[in-house]
């Protein structure tokens, strides 16, 4: 691979663990949103639920989108609506925002997702192209690893917030570094 193909491959890699932090890291929040919002299991789960199903729901068409407008915009769009959505989870004043927050970040993170991998397929070279998803996977299941981390650790300072802070910032860097 030659350089600038090495910098894709860790910029679609960031993006990659930024999802995959995401994605699990929320799961160690329950319990301080609960007595944040003085809501019980059955309405916090939503900010987990909500998440997953519109990331269930778009990513079919988030691919689509790519595949018929751009996957490198598209991608871009994505993360500015996961960008946008981590700051309203982040300054959330209530459930109810918090858990809508949620859902668009899993329509950002659905138009990201296929739009990742299909620029991972379209610009590596075929022969180079095990390594690159395995790498892409890989970043995924870091921020899988990574994600309950720093959830409990900003739990256990007492901030939750700042888990979706996080998010902002991987944003931003994935967008900076995707342009």
């Amino acid at each position: 691979m030659d350089r600038r193909t090495k910098a894709i491959v860790a910029t679609l890699c960031f993006v990659a663990l930024m999802i995959g932090t995401d994605f699990t890291g929320a799961l160690l929040l329950v319990v301080p949103i609960e007595h944040e919002f003085s809501v019980d299991i059955t309405i916090t789960q939503w900010v987990l639920n909500i998440y997953a199903l519109t990331f269930s729901m778009v990513i079919v068409s988030g691919g689509r989108l790519g595949d018929m407008f751009g996957r490198r915009r598209l991608l871009l769009i994505g993360l500015a609506i996961f960008f946008v959505a981590s700051i309203v989870c982040t300054v959330a004043p209530s459930i109810t925002w918090l858990i809508g927050a949620r859902a668009v970040q899993g329509v950002g993170s659905a138009i990201v997702w296929p739009c990742l991998i299909g620029l991972a397929m379209t610009v590596i070279d075929e022969k180079d192209r095990g390594l690159v998803m395995g790498l892409i996977i890989g970043a995924t299941a870091s921020g899988n690893v990574v994600g309950p981390v720093i959830a409990g650790v900003v739990s256990g300072v007492g901030e939750w917030r700042l888990f979706f802070l996080i998010n902002v910032i991987m944003a931003l860097v994935s967008a900076s570094l995707i342009l």
